[in-house]
Order: C-alpha cells, then structure tokens, then sequence
C-alpha cells in the first residue's frame, strides 16, 4: 500500500510538473504571436533606412531619436530574457530620455549616481523606465519649465537600492492611494504601471521586495525600488 502511494504521489508531481511546463510554454507560444504581428527585423531596418534619411537631410533630432527608439524596441521585444544588468536597464532608461526630451520639447534633465559593485546586478527588465515615465507624466502636466530627476543605485546589505526622485509637483493623496494598485494609462509610452512593476519585483524576488513611494505636492516624488542583490537567472545571454 505504502509502495502503491508513493508511485501515485510521484505521478502526480510530474503532471503537476507538466502542466506548469504547457502553461509556461502557451504563455510564451501567446508572447510571440503577439510580437510577431509587427516583425521586429522589419520594423528595424524601417527606422534604419528613415534615420539615414533624416541624417542625410541633416536632422540630427529626428535621427537620435529614431537610434534611441530601436536600441527600446530590442530590449523590450527580446522574449527569451527576463532578466538583464542594473548596466543595461539605465541604457534603456536614457534612450528613453532622448525620445521623451523630443516629445514634451522641454527641458527633462536626468542625472545617474550608480555604485559600480550594482552595475552588473541582475534585476526584471523594464522596472526602472515606467518609473521614470511616471515622474514626466505627473511632471509635464504642471506648467513648469524643466523636470530634474535623478536615479540613484546602492548596495544595503544583501540589497539592492534604486532610487528615483523628481521635482515635480507631487502626487496627490486620493491618487497615490491607487497608484500601486491600478494598470496603467493607455496613452502612455510602455503600457506598464508602478503596479505591474511593482508585483513583478513580487514574483520573482519575494514579498518583501518592491516598491515604495515617498511623495510631497509641490516638492516632488521619491520612488524606491528594493531588490535582492543575487537575482539569478539560468539563462542570461
């Protein structure tokens, strides 16, 4: 009987096991019909061939933000990599930038203190640029002339720290109370929330981890993120 039990409770674990695989595999099946309806290698050689255009032409702007807008379109459409360095994802965020400083034609000035020993960290990719795009977006809508924001990144202890701070207006009390707990404003550029970003950080590091918001109306918005500094994943090429 004994015997019996233990075949039928190691059976069980490989269906288990199984269907977590399927779904796994239907999620990423799901993912890549998604991306393959604009075929990124196309879309690619497109803002190429335009930005060679606006370089000949002698329109510098026009031809950095297109550079910028395909070095986010290769981070973000790279499905097989959850994972990419604290490096990589500042990259992300000041491309980013470059288009942002064209769009809103004013002044967004960002500025980096990142710890060496954190560059290399590990963390879930595209955590840092909605933090950033929500600062410009409550930022812009005031009628100031220049937004300042600046990214800060430590180790504390076992953690890692990234910080985003602004001088901004603020954000107001009835919607800060929401701000973790809704999805995102279709109008804007990714789509992703402080909320997705923030139950992210939860699924792949813990409860204990993610963010955490600091914020006074007419003074601006500190934004913290809290990470494990040893983030692993199998496959990081």
């Amino acid at each position: 009987l004994g015997h019996s039990l233990n075949n039928m409770i190691a059976e069980m674990q490989v269906l288990i096991d199984k269907l977590i695989r399927e779904e796994q595999e239907k999620k990423e099946v799901e993912l890549e019909a998604l991306h393959a309806q604009i075929n990124p290698h196309f879309l690619y050689n497109t803002l190429n061939t335009i930005k060679w255009m606006a370089k000949i032409q002698g329109n510098n702007g026009i031809s950095n933000a297109i550079t910028a807008l395909v070095k986010l379109l290769r981070i973000s459409t790279n499905l097989g990599r959850e994972m990419i360095t604290l490096r990589e994802e500042i990259d992300y965020v000041m491309n980013y930038i470059v288009i942002q400083r064209l769009r809103f034609n004013k002044a967004i000035n960002i500025q980096y203190d990142i710890e060496e020993s954190c560059a290399a960290l590990l963390l879930p990719k595209l955590i840092l640029q909605p933090i950033v795009e929500n600062s410009i977006i409550y930022g812009m809508e005031e009628e100031q002339h220049e937004l300042n924001i600046q990214v800060n990144a430590f180790g504390q202890e076992e953690r890692l720290m990234i910080e985003v701070i602004d001088d901004g207006p603020g954000i107001e009390e009835e919607i800060l109370k929401n701000i973790l707990s809704k999805p995102s404003d279709r109008n804007r550029f990714s789509k992703v929330g402080l909320n997705n970003v923030n139950q992210r950080i939860k699924l792949y590091c813990g409860s204990e981890y993610g963010l955490s918001i600091e914020t006074e109306l007419g003074k601006g918005t500190k934004v913290v993120v809290t990470l494990p500094k040893n983030l692993m994943q199998q496959d990081i090429e």
